[in-house]
């Protein structure tokens, strides 16, 4: 309701601000009317109601409108205020105030706006106030001439006296061009966003052909009628009425204001006033001396002018370069140098050519976690307070550069700092004395980082590779690909910490790129096979599901899941191999099916399938393709899988779900474990992680970690499946503790599907 009130308020006030703007119109008639019957004291009176009517009415619109800097709009109330009394001055029969006082009070209004146009001015737009600032002062300087050449020199010529000419009326034009500028510069700048600017302008120009019409009189008596000032006058009051009342004047100015200076709006402006100016000296020769001085002078004055604002668009150009430069090869955010700019200094050979490099690339553990916990913008502010604490620790020893997201590149050219073997071998002292790039990386990482949402620990891995001064030109892309490699290894092997990448680590490399490409080829030349491991449910002893477990079979040795998963996940194989599990493992469940008709299939999903969003129609398809219900397929997730991309998982999940099919948490226990996943996801199955149930038979924290995790799932509504029974005591002691389901080699060893006791039987209990 609020919102609807301020709307049509707003919706007033605009109403209001057209009205008074076409009001100032309408008052033209009457002027024209009294003119008609000669009452020139009835123009002064209408004009002069008007000015006082518009300070009046202009408080009251800075009143309700309430902007946030009020000063500027004071000062064109002042104006108005002073050409309310100058008017009132003009109807006098005192010939002093008429012929000398207003006249030199009517240069007050123009120094009052002029003072509200630069504030406005700086107010806006900051750091170019100086640029637009020389360019009305062009515009006053061409105006200038102009005036002086149409105005004064017709005077001279006529008089022989420049003072005949009414100076204050001329210099008062120079200063209202000078404004117009910078009002013409504010309304481009802020565009539709400020109505009120246009307005104001709109009303400044009025007021500077009334002040023209004044000066024309002189020189070119009985040209207009002495009153016809008083026409643009009175609508310049309304126009600067409707600007006050507009509510658009209380608008802040932009916080980042636009990088665009606008030049070129301005530069037609400028061109065309100091084209004018340069015309009108050519028609207008001199007369007399003063007059060639005084063209001198202001011709003098403009050159100057367009020197100073010519340098400065120039100084101006460069430094955009420069920043141009800089944002090129430096990152937003931490400000340091980028992967352009490594490429760069590697591509260069450093301080000095083939002079060897020791690269240290960096990656932050958990990183993801903080952000999909707090939030992107505290992701940002960890990565800059990680830069500036490695900054801090390199120190001159090398160049730290933000590679890209959480990762971070260091290049040294010393390696006496260095964790490399050639480092190792060129030191005299012990490795303890003086700590290495990495170790200092390493101990500065340790410490916690207080962000504005609390205090969070975050690890580091680090991968170090480096070319020797006599190993020849650097080949950038060889040295970081083998840092990288280093670094992934250490993700692999242990939390946090440094490896170098060596020759052991470069032959781990080979073999797992050789191990890839066989993988690639593996699918269509039927070297996957699948084993099946029975799920029983406890109460009845019977199976009720097989999990699907992938066997490689490679030139005639059985590769370990563990060798090729991990490679198979890093890459897009794990999609592919992913499909023809989940199809082979349906096929297989629906023969099985055909004797036992409520049997299931376990299948195991990764995280890059579940995030790479074809996971859901290659479900549909399994399904379909080998006429299953939904309710027939268990899909085992790791929470970690989860967590990666929460939003998107827990949607197509949700329309898993919605087919039939169970969801399993895989090895709970293991991973971040976080019960809120359990609201979050349409979880059903919660599958305890083998190194519970080791030693639950002998260890009694385990059996306190195993009850409450089955306590907490069933008051959740969740079954459980104790993973890794092995022994009769084990089976015993799950059976006790409440859990629905059981797997493990106690109850049958994964084995191929042609293999399976009995076809569909449960195996013998193995001790």
């Amino acid at each position: 309701m609020t919102g609807m009130t301020s709307d049509r308020s707003m919706r007033r006030r605009r109403i209001w601000s057209w009205g008074t703007a076409g009001a100032g119109v309408v008052v033209v008639p009457v002027l024209a009317a009294l003119q008609h019957i000669g009452s020139v004291d009835g123009m002064l009176a209408v004009v002069g109601t008007v000015a006082l009517g518009s300070v009046v009415v202009m408080t009251v619109g800075i009143a309700v409108n309430k902007p946030a800097d009020g000063r500027p709009w004071r000062l064109v109330v002042a104006s108005n205020a002073v050409s309310c009394v100058v008017v009132a001055l003009w109807s006098t029969d005192i010939e002093l105030l008429r012929t000398v006082v207003a006249p030199a009070l009517g240069f007050v209004p123009m120094i009052l706006t002029s003072w509200a146009a630069l504030h406005w001015l700086r107010r806006e737009t900051g750091s170019k106030a100086l640029r637009v600032s020389l360019d009305a002062l062009l515009v006053a300087f061409g105006t200038a001439m102009s005036v002086w050449v149409a105005f004064v020199t017709t005077v001279i010529e006529r008089t022989g006296d420049p003072f005949d000419a009414s100076l204050l009326r001329v210099l008062c034009l120079v200063v209202d061009a000078a404004v117009l500028t910078v009002l013409v510069h504010l309304c481009i700048a802020r565009g539709r966003a400020n109505r009120a600017y246009p307005l104001l302008t709109i009303g400044m120009a009025c007021v500077t052909v009334a002040h023209a019409l004044i000066a024309i009189q002189p020189a070119y008596p009985g040209l207009t009628p002495t009153t016809a000032c008083l026409y643009p006058l009175t609508i310049g009051f309304g126009f600067m009425i409707a600007a006050t009342l507009h509510p658009t004047m209380a608008d802040k100015p932009p916080r980042r204001p636009r990088r665009g200076d606008n030049f070129r709006q301005r530069f037609v402006v400028v061109l065309a006033v100091l084209t004018v100016s340069v015309v009108m000296t050519v028609l207008y020769p001199p007369v007399g001396q003063t007059d060639r001085l005084v063209r001198l002078a202001l011709f003098a004055l403009l050159f100057c002018a367009v020197l100073i604002r010519s340098e400065i668009a120039v100084g101006q150009s460069e430094k955009e370069e420069d920043r141009a430069r800089h944002r090129a090869t430096h990152d937003d955010l931490t400000n340091l140098p980028n992967r352009s700019a490594l490429y760069d200094d590697l591509a260069a050979g450093g301080p000095q050519a083939n002079m060897g490099c020791c690269l240290h690339f960096m990656d932050l553990n958990d990183f993801k976690l903080v952000n999909d916990s707090f939030g992107h913008r505290i992701g940002d502010e960890l990565i800059s307070l990680v830069a500036t604490r490695v900054v801090a620790a390199v120190g001159d020893l090398g160049v730290v550069y933000r590679y890209g997201g959480d990762e971070f590149v260091v290049a040294s050219w010393s390696f006496d700092d260095c964790p490399c073997v050639a480092a190792k071998e060129q030191r005299t002292e012990t490795p303890a004395a003086d700590p290495t790039i990495a170790d200092r990386i390493l101990a500065a990482m340790r410490q916690p980082f207080e962000l504005s949402v609390g205090r969070v620990f975050v690890s580091t891995s680090i991968g170090v590779s480096f070319s020797a001064p006599s190993a020849g030109p650097l080949n950038a892309d060889d040295l970081i690909r083998e840092a990288d490699s280093a670094m992934y290894h250490v993700k692999a092997t242990k939390p946090s910490g440094a490896a170098i990448f060596d020759d052991r680590l470069r032959s781990i490399a080979l073999s797992e790129l050789e191990l890839t490409n066989a993988m690639r080829e593996a699918v269509g030349r039927d070297q996957f096979e699948l084993y099946y491991q029975p799920i029983v449910e406890l109460h009845t002893n019977e199976v009720i599901a097989y999990e699907a477990l992938l066997r490689w079979h490679l030139q005639g040795r059985m590769v370990s899941p563990a060798e090729f998963i991990g490679l198979a996940e890093s890459t897009d194989l794990i999609v592919e191999i992913g499909e023809w599990v989940l199809d082979s493992a349906c096929a297989q469940l629906a023969r099985w099916r055909r004797q036992q008709s409520t049997l299931r299939i376990a299948v195991n999903v990764s995280g890059r399938q579940l995030r790479g969003g074809g996971l859901l129609d290659t479900v549909k398809a399994a399904l379909e393709r080998n006429d299953l219900p939904g309710s027939a397929l268990w899909l085992e997730l790791t929470e970690t899988a989860l967590i990666e991309d929460h939003l998107s998982a827990r949607e197509v999940l949700r329309e898993l779900v919605a087919l039939g099919v169970t969801i399993c948490i895989d090895d709970f226990g293991t991973g971040y474990s976080a019960l809120g996943n359990f609201q979050k996801f349409p979880i059903e199955i919660v599958k305890i992680d083998k190194s519970f149930i080791d030693a639950i038979d002998r260890d009694a924290h385990k059996v306190v970690l195993t009850s409450a995790i089955e306590a907490l799932s069933r008051a959740l509504g969740l079954a459980t499946v104790a993973e890794g029974v092995e022994t009769t005591e084990q089976e015993a002691q799950v059976r006790a503790i409440g859990c629905r389901y059981a797997q493990g080699w106690y109850f049958g060893r994964p084995v191929p599907a042609a293999a399976v006791v009995g076809g569909l039987a449960l195996a013998t209990p193995e001790c």
